[in-house]
């Protein structure tokens, strides 16, 4: 008899102990459904006011870049270096000619330098409050920054565009 009040208390026990990890396991499952619906969710809110920020900085990052890069070359560079100008015998503009050794050169240092300039402005990302990423207007600006970085793809190329234009009889701008 004793055999048999063991063996019952200890199935029982066994059918409760499957009863509890069926209960956590499908708590666990239910917690992690509701964590990934929530992410989900808030990441749908977040995500657009986060990437049209980034955009935004982007582009201010390759405008300042590229306008530093062109305004520490261009100093050192003259016109005449550029393009030569071939007058006739008799003082007219027969011949525009384009240095091209020298503009190539000048292609490349420039596209290495903002090249090197977008890298650096890059590292140092941009932030938006937290009360901006909400998406609700009266918050934004407020509260916590959250630091956000940008990583670049891709590659400076420089090209250099010419164009002449008729500016009447005998004129060309």
């Amino acid at each position: 008899m004793s055999e048999n009040c063991f063996e019952s208390v200890y199935i029982q026990n066994k059918f409760k102990n499957r009863k509890r990890k069926k209960f956590f396991v499908k708590t666990f499952l239910i917690i992690v459904l509701i964590s990934i619906i929530f992410i989900s969710f808030i990441s749908k809110i977040i995500n657009p006011i986060i990437f049209s920020h980034g955009e935004i900085e982007t582009k201010k990052i390759v405008s300042i870049s590229c306008n530093e890069a062109i305004s520490d070359i261009a100093v050192s560079i003259a016109y005449d270096q550029l393009i030569q100008v071939v007058y006739s015998n008799e003082g007219d503009i027969s011949l525009i000619k384009a240095n091209t050794e020298q503009i190539n050169k000048i292609s490349n240092i420039l596209a290495q330098k903002t090249q090197g300039l977008l890298e650096k402005n890059f590292k140092l990302g941009f932030s938006i409050s937290i009360g901006t990423l909400t998406g609700i207007g009266f918050l934004t600006g407020r509260g916590t920054k959250i630091n956000f970085s940008i990583y670049p793809k891709g590659s400076v190329l420089c090209h250099f565009h010419t164009s002449f234009t008729s500016a009447g009889i005998n004129q060309t701008c």
